[in-house]
């Protein structure tokens, strides 16, 4: 027998409400039906959203449509170059978005 395993999307909201119930993320994940390793993983990256280290949905989105991989490679071997406030924070971001993408 050929079964097809399927994966599930969450949305954000959901993800929201899982990490910010009050429970432990044992208990939370055994109500909610889901791995206490994906209300980890959630969390993490809420709270990373919220103090500013990672990129937002929307963030993420404009990013991915401009940047392809042959596009960061040849970006990573420029020469270093003064950046402005604004250019660095940009550059950290697209750096974390590349890194974050190659690991799920």
């Amino acid at each position: 027998m050929n079964t097809k395993r399927m994966n599930r999307t969450y949305s954000q909201e959901f993800k929201q409400e899982a990490v910010e119930q009050g429970y432990s993320v044992a208990e939370a994940a055994c109500s909610l039906g889901v791995n206490a390793s994906l209300i980890y993983k959630w969390r993490e990256v809420i709270e990373a959203q919220a103090n500013g280290y990672a990129l937002s949905v929307s963030e993420r989105e404009e990013l991915k449509c401009s940047l392809s991989r042959s596009g960061y490679y040849a970006w990573l071997k420029r020469p270093a170059k003064l950046m402005t406030g604004y250019e660095l924070t940009l550059y950290r971001r697209a750096k974390a978005l590349f890194h974050q993408s190659r690991q799920s």
